[in-house]
């Protein structure tokens, strides 16, 4: 039984209380800055024994990896991420395996940090990685913003801050690879659970998807401590005036009744809100992004998943599947900031 212990909360509230304090707080500068202030953190939290892997049999590792980067700013990505990684590793199989307090058996890939084509040698975003062995990973358990949202680049930087030229180790769940090709792990460092770490820190938030669910309830526990320090994903929109409903199970067959699945969005405020480019998202792929839509006080919109002709009041998301999970599923709207306006978990 493996167990991942923290004592960061304080650090990402004062992040958080200071970039607030700056002015910055829904800038791209804060956003880095941010991503910077948690690498410090994780940094000292390792090299101080604050993040650690307690395992049953309290068996030591002696690996010491030591890795220097660099950041640069860059005119297209915003930021450049140089590595120059040394890390040496040495312990038996049976010390490696025990770092997670798992055997290979129950779902290790690799047995330990020692072979070099488990070593991380392209990230793709927040939540896809690709080794030197050609494996593109897919963590599970974990979703981050989709290309050109709010927070894909910073999701994005800091993966390759966390595993970019470093040898990695693997666990499977129940299901193997996903439609498209990716194989669906957990991704440890000898000191850090890494998809855990990416919803921990703000980046990603948990995206349960049986039957591959054995850490489910570690990742929505570290989102709720995610959102109650407004890390990241989780930094809020000074606009909280809309009150929503989902009406997420359409009655018959959910994919021959799509306009069954709708949301209602009321303006509960004393200002009309223009809701353009604001986007309302679940906790998968599925993005809605409004167009010209006002909404005046008082008034409702309703957003019905299937195909017909946008009017003021009702909006269509064009969706030829359903969207909504019948069992659980979360619903998120930001502001056109990409900041949260509202969220409503069933």
């Amino acid at each position: 039984m493996t167990s991942f212990k923290y004592q960061d909360g304080k650090y990402f509230r004062k992040a958080c209380r200071l970039i607030r304090l700056s002015g910055l707080k829904s800038s791209k500068t804060a956003r880095y800055f941010h991503v910077i202030f948690i690498l410090i953190i994780i940094s000292m939290q390792v090299s101080c024994g604050l993040i650690y892997v307690e395992n049953t049999k309290k068996i030591n590792s002696s690996q010491n990896p030591s890795d220097t980067l660099s950041l640069s700013e860059n005119p297209d990505s915003g930021l450049v991420i140089s590595f120059d990684t040394n890390t040496s590793a040495s312990g038996s199989t049976e010390n490696s395996a025990s770092s997670t307090g798992n055997s290979y058996e129950n779902g290790f890939e690799n047995y330990n940090y020692t072979d070099s084509s488990y070593t991380v040698s392209k990230v793709i975003d927040g939540d896809t990685i690709e080794l030197e062995n050609k494996m593109r990973i897919r963590l599970i358990g974990i979703n981050t913003s989709e290309k050109d949202m709010y927070f894909f680049e910073e999701a994005k930087v800091f993966m390759e801050i966390l595993v970019f030229g470093k040898q990695v180790k693997l666990e499977k769940d129940v299901t193997d690879k996903d439609i498209y090709g990716r194989y669906l792990r957990y991704v440890y460092l000898p000191d850090i659970f890494v998809n855990l770490e990416m919803v921990k820190s703000g980046f990603a938030n948990a995206y349960t998807y049986p039957p591959d669910v054995k850490y489910a309830d570690k990742f929505i526990e570290a989102e709720g401590s995610a959102r109650a320090n407004e890390a990241g994903l989780w930094q809020k929109s000074p606009t909280e005036i809309l009150e929503v409903a989902l009406n997420y199970d359409a009655a018959g067959k959910d994919n021959e009744n799509l306009n069954g699945e709708w949301i209602e969005i009321k303006n509960t405020g004393l200002k009309t809100l223009n809701l353009k480019d604001w986007t309302l998202k679940d906790s998968g792929t599925n993005i809605y992004k409004f167009g010209s839509c006002k909404l005046e006080p008082g008034k409702t919109v309703y957003l019905y998943t299937g195909k017909g002709t946008d009017t003021y009041s009702k909006l269509y998301w064009d969706s030829s599947l359903p969207v909504w999970n019948n069992d659980h599923d979360t619903l998120y709207i930001r502001d056109n900031s990409g900041l949260l306006v509202c969220l409503f978990n069933y």
